[in-house]
């Protein structure tokens, strides 16, 4: 997982690699703000999907779809974007 600045202003993403296959998202979490590169980027065993947890408060995102698979209620998920 790498941080990759898109601008001078701080604009960036999180490029994430999982088999082969790159994910692009949002690099704070939808929650409190939380830096997801502190978090840990998983590949998703047993059949789930690739996610990344955040450091915060255990929010587990899906790397595809930016969805929330697990944390607290109300939490929405994060931006992805196409690699």
């Amino acid at each position: 997982m790498r941080e990759v600045k898109l601008s001078e202003d701080g604009g960036c993403v999180l490029v994430h690699r999982h088999g082969g296959e790159f994910f692009v998202t949002s690099p704070s979490c939808a929650h409190f703000g939380a830096k997801l590169m502190k978090g840990v980027s998983s590949a998703g065993g047993r059949g789930g999907a690739p996610s990344i947890t955040c450091p915060l408060h255990d929010a587990t995102f899906d790397l595809r779809t930016g969805h929330l698979i697990r944390g607290p209620a109300g939490v929405d998920g994060i931006a992805t974007y196409k690699a």
